[in-house]
């Protein structure tokens, strides 16, 4: 087993706190011309130096709060899991763990189509339901059914059934 510098040590931790992996760090020992350790060998070196990265086993640094936090402005569990390049296995332990109120998973967009935003849009902005719904990814017919279970008045009332398209009264 080759013995190693105390200088080739300190460069390998160097190079990790850097932010390169241990094969990064061997492989960049190499190119420099220095002995060349394995990479099991630089992560050795690293933990007996007390600059691993990872704490708790194989836990993420991920904090519960911030995928709650997310989660609740309505980003789903996929694209949070995404955006922190996990599996949404953890992102439901992270959400269980800051004991977050999990959403119906058949209501796609009651979470971001709430009374107070459909009330700023629709009617203090004066958008339409289309220029809503393309807003938020969803059909027209969905933001209308969230207007009306909102109680939001519609600009345009559906007409009843005794009235034809012009509003004229039909015969019976």
């Amino acid at each position: 087993m080759p013995r190693y510098s105390a200088k080739v040590k300190r460069e390998a931790v160097g190079l990790y706190e850097t932010g390169l992996s241990c094969r990064a760090v061997a492989q960049q020992l190499r190119v420099k011309g220095l002995p060349s350790p394995s990479h099991l060998t630089v992560l050795r070196w690293v933990k007996e130096a007390g600059k691993g990265r990872r704490t708790h086993g194989h836990r993420l640094p991920l904090s519960g709060d911030t995928v709650h936090a997310l989660y609740d402005r309505g980003m789903d569990v996929e694209g949070i899991a995404h955006r922190f390049q996990v599996g949404t296995t953890t992102i439901y332990s992270r959400l269980h763990e800051a004991n977050a109120r999990m959403r119906p998973s058949r209501i796609k967009y009651g979470h971001v189509l709430t009374k107070r935003r459909l009330r700023a849009l629709y009617v203090h902005r004066n958008l339409r339901a289309q220029d809503i719904a393309s807003n938020f990814g969803c059909d027209t017919g969905t933001v209308y059914n969230w207007l009306r279970r909102a109680g939001v008045p519609l600009k345009r009332p559906r007409p009843s059934p005794e009235t034809n398209r012009t509003g004229r009264l039909l015969a019976a």
